[in-house]
């Protein structure tokens, strides 16, 4: 199995920049939409695709979740090669009040998003980026922002001041963890707010913004063989779908059909518009069957004749707390891709997609490793099931090793990032040359 070092950092590298400029989902669909655009891509409209042709790149944005797919007319009964990822990651939010005076101090009034690891975002310096929505001369505008440096941090108390700290770290939202913004007796967040939007004040409706750690994504490591980064979960699996995506001067008349998905609202159930669990995914691809000519039935039956790749990430052995995996199932970063499987199908795997992902990863020249969960231990919950209902169609849970997940900045194996990219470039070219 040939490796280039070279390739190997550059993908781990482009993954990097890719989660430093996306602090939240808003960002990564641009970011994502930007990777699309340098491919080649076209802009389709949800709701007016009525043009689609054969072997061109296409992709659509409704809401938060975004769509890019070909289709080629000769190849479209056997379905799709539809991989899937999310652009959420745990964090806290900043309420519609925006900031309360407490001591002298005006604080972030926040919530939390997800099943965050509170303690670990203490004493970080924390940027500020998200989504303001307003009124500006007479219209409504929506204005993405990102501070990118500091400009709040939620301080810890002294260990003089609470002396059981270490044994008994207990944090409510609502009192310990608002973040400090500045001094003083009047709030001004949305004044400042306004300042970073370039309009007034006044003119702000809502917004949806997230504080984030300010510190750029590294690599640790005697050989760099570790990446440290906030949102892994699930920016890395995002990257690699989209960044392995066949450029519009790679398709022609023998390539096969293929989708590539970016859902938001995986922390918290995907019961949303722009969720997993939105029409959103069969809508767009219902449509793109009809634009080739195929009835309703037919549409169907293509669409559960595809392949699905649940992509998420997956829980490597921790070096410190090995009894919390099954011991004979571990799996470590930088040692290959991963499949997900689970008896309760929390993740969708079945013994006939895990046959298909081992006979893909042999084509794609890919290590692979299998992971179930302690058996005393309840799984996580992936976008694997539901989209595999949606579809009626084989999926698989999958994705790469990590450390620390849910915690303000998490760990992968630079490796692994070179592995997905691989295999999502054969799974996009030749999924239907191994289909069972």
């Amino acid at each position: 199995m040939q490796e280039n070092l070279n390739e190997i950092m550059q993908a781990a590298q482009g993954l990097a920049e890719f989660i430093d400029r996306s602090p939240t989902p808003y960002h990564a669909v641009s970011e994502t939409e930007r990777i699309l655009t340098e491919k080649g891509a076209k802009k389709l409209s949800f709701t007016e695709m009525s043009d689609v042709k054969e072997n061109t790149l296409y992709y659509v944005i409704h809401g938060n979740a975004l769509c890019a797919f070909s289709v080629n007319k000769k190849t479209l009964k056997n379905g799709f090669a539809i991989a899937a990822a999310h652009t959420d990651s745990p964090c806290f939010k900043i309420k519609p009040c925006g900031s309360k005076i407490d001591s002298g101090y005006e604080r972030i009034s926040v919530e939390t998003y997800g099943g965050m690891i509170l303690h670990t975002w203490l004493d970080r310096p924390l940027a500020l980026a998200g989504r303001v929505y307003a009124e500006v001369n007479g219209k409504e505008k929506a204005i993405d922002i990102d501070t990118k440096k500091p400009c709040m941090i939620i301080p810890s108390a002294a260990i003089h001041m609470v002396r059981d700290i270490n044994e008994n770290a207990k944090f409510t939202v609502q009192n310990e963890l608002s973040p400090v913004l500045t001094q003083g007796k009047e709030k001004s967040f949305t004044k400042f707010i306004a300042t970073l939007c370039g309009i007034k004040e006044q003119e702000i409706l809502s917004f949806d913004l997230m504080p984030y750690e300010a510190q750029p994504a590294c690599f640790t490591g005697t050989d760099d063989e570790f990446l440290s980064a906030g949102r892994l979960d699930d920016l890395a699996m995002v990257y690699s779908i989209f960044d392995s995506i066949p450029t519009s001067e790679e398709l022609n008349e023998t390539s096969g059909c293929f989708a590539a998905f970016a859902f938001d609202n995986e922390e918290c159930g995907s019961k949303t518009a722009s969720g997993a669990e939105s029409k959103f995914a069969t809508a767009v691809l219902e449509r793109v069957c009809e634009c080739m000519g195929l009835t309703h039935g037919e549409s169907r039956a293509a669409l559960a004749n595809s392949v699905i790749f649940s992509a998420d990430m997956a829980h490597a052995v921790h070096p410190a707390y090995p009894g919390k995996s099954d011991p004979d199932m571990q799996i470590r970063m930088n040692d290959g891709v991963v499949l997900k499987t689970s008896a309760n199908q929390s993740y969708s795997s079945t013994p006939k997609g895990a046959a298909y992902f081992k006979r893909l990863c042999k084509k794609a020249e890919v290590p692979c490793q299998e992971f179930a969960n302690h058996s005393d231990m309840r799984s996580g919950h992936t976008i694997g099931p539901v989209l595999a209902a949606e579809f009626s169609a084989l999926s698989i849970d999958m994705g790469a090793a990590m450390l620390s997940m849910h915690s303000v900045r998490e760990l992968c194996g630079s490796r692994d990032i070179f592995y997905m990219k691989k295999l999502f470039g054969k799974f996009f070219i030749a999924s239907n040359d191994i289909k069972l």
